[in-house]
Order: C-alpha cells, then structure tokens, then sequence
C-alpha cells in the first residue's frame, strides 16, 4: 500500500487546487475533513482509478511508439 506519511509535493498542490475550486464556487474552502469525506465517496474513487487506467494507457502507448 502507498506510504502516506509525506505527501509528495505534486499531490499537495493537487489537493490545494481542488480546496481552491471548492472555494471559487462555494465561497467557502472546503476543510480537511471534508476533503476526506468527498474523496472517500465511490464515485470519486472510480473516476480517479479511470482516469489512472487511461492515463497508464496512454504511457504504454508512447512507450510502444
């Protein structure tokens, strides 16, 4: 299982992004708990696996051009 005890710095800045657009249409930045609680939902968990299984695709193929 991935080590969660230091974020790499990318996946900070992913997470401040989305806080980011959470507050550009609440008004409000969303609260680490909160955060938690949406990316704990199946259906962000299935677009975020898609989106990973589309983007290795698409590794495998430059890799093979």
């Amino acid at each position: 299982m991935t080590d969660f005890s230091n974020l790499h710095p990318d996946l900070k800045k992913a997470l401040e992004g989305v806080a980011g657009f959470v507050k550009a249409l609440c008004g409000t930045a969303p609260t680490q708990e909160e955060l938690a609680v949406a990316l704990n939902r199946y259906f962000v968990k299935k677009e975020i696996c898609d989106t990973l299984v589309a983007n290795r695709g698409e590794a495998e193929k430059k890799d093979g051009e």
